[in-house]
């Protein structure tokens, strides 16, 4: 419903943002009519999005509200734990360098033998495992750790996700993803630097995405379940459904989950 202040830094074009206003006049556009939204709109959405195509009244009475965002950089798993109610403020932006001791030592700590990729900031661990900053985000939002399923299991106590655990325990940042693939070629050779002094591993080049059999995990940062409206609703006896990429990221062990929605 709108863009942050900042949002021009990184990109100028997003000053402009405000998917539901173009989502509305587009519906205009095409349908000749538009968009109704019966259920957001009695939940205020004309409250805090004004527009000639929503109501600024609701029949029910509503609190809503605008509000920035509580967490830094542009990350879709901040959003929705921080919708739900989570502490995302000890959260960070942070790149690989900046931490490689810290995450070192702690892989080392727990039995694994790490170097430095060809004096590069991101780590080889047990010669099968980048540990990297993620290109596929803005700088410093998550860190991954990749390894090659020939060359290791996704799980058990060797394995990749494993690793990612341990790196996840000193992470600052949102998320630290556990990727495991079948690769083109040896992942060093997928090595590329990224925007804002980043390296890692080029994951779309090494052909994990195409080839099949692709493991992937978030790790997202330690949160307060208990505190979340999922939690907070069916611990009050509400039903709780959760739908789409909410049912994949969030916490409640009373809902129902529907992770894939038919659509057209």
């Amino acid at each position: 419903i709108g863009a942050m202040p900042d949002a021009g830094v990184q990109r100028p074009g997003d000053l402009a943002a405000d998917t539901c206003g173009h989502v509305l006049d587009h519906a205009r556009t095409a349908l000749g009519r538009p968009l109704r939204l019966p259920v957001l709109g009695a939940l205020g959405l004309g409250l805090v999005h004004p527009h000639p195509d929503l109501d600024r009244r609701t029949r029910l009475p509503v609190a809503a509200g605008r509000a920035a965002l509580g967490y830094p950089g542009a990350d879709t798993f901040a959003g929705h734990q921080t919708m739900m109610g989570a502490d995302f403020s000890r959260v960070s932006v942070a790149r690989l360098a900046d931490h490689l001791d810290e995450v070192a030592d702690a892989l080392t700590a727990a039995g694994h033998r790490t170097e430095r990729l060809d004096g590069r900031p991101l780590l080889l661990v047990d010669g099968t495992v980048l540990v990297h900053d993620n290109l596929e985000a803005d700088p410093g939002i998550n860190w991954n750790a990749s390894g090659s399923l020939e060359d290791l299991p996704f799980e058990g106590a060797t394995g990749i996700l494993a690793i990612a655990r341990t790196v996840r325990a000193v992470a600052p940042v949102a998320r630290v993803i556990a990727v495991g693939g079948h690769a083109d070629g040896p992942l060093p050779g997928f090595v590329r630097p990224g925007e804002g002094g980043t390296v890692g591993l080029d994951t779309p080049a090494t052909g994990f995405y195409r080839n099949g059999g692709l493991r992937v995990q978030h790790l997202g940062a330690p949160l307060d379940h208990t505190r979340q409206l999922p939690e907070l609703a069916a611990g009050a006896g509400i039903p709780v459904t959760l739908v789409g990429k909410a049912a994949d990221i969030l916490v409640c062990e009373a809902a129902a989950r529907r992770p894939a929605v038919a659509t057209s």
